[in-house]
């Protein structure tokens, strides 16, 4: 196991930042970063981390953060890479379901939000 190791929570914070703005720009230079299955692990990663290190005040508005719906941003961002990606096209509706959770990581997901992501994608 390789560890990376960060000296306060400001610096995973930066790291969050740069992956959010990788993830979710809206002109991608790299598409495929958005829904790799990798970055969406390592996400979700280090906002466990931020949370950890947070005070309870902090870690519930980071909580909150992460309840995605449809009106976000993130949400929009995700669904126009699902459309254009070559994965979407032919895959069975438990690949679309795999991807989307990666496509919103490090957001917070229900089967009813999947549910809801595939059927906007399919429109």
């Amino acid at each position: 196991m390789i560890k990376i190791e960060f000296q306060t929570v400001h610096e995973l914070v930066a790291l969050h930042r740069g992956l959010l703005e990788a993830r979710f720009c809206e002109i991608p230079n790299d598409p495929d970063v958005s829904g790799s299955p990798i970055l969406s692990r390592l996400h979700r990663e280090v906002i466990s981390q931020i949370i950890s290190c947070e005070s309870s005040q902090k870690a519930q508005a980071w909580k909150r953060w992460l309840e995605i719906s449809p009106s976000r941003r993130e949400w929009s961002v995700a669904i126009d890479r699902a459309r254009a990606s070559s994965v979407w096209k032919n895959s069975t509706d438990n690949i679309k379901a795999e991807f989307a959770i990666d496509l919103l990581s490090p957001f917070e997901t229900t089967d009813s939000l999947i549910e809801s992501f595939i059927c906007d994608v399919d429109r």
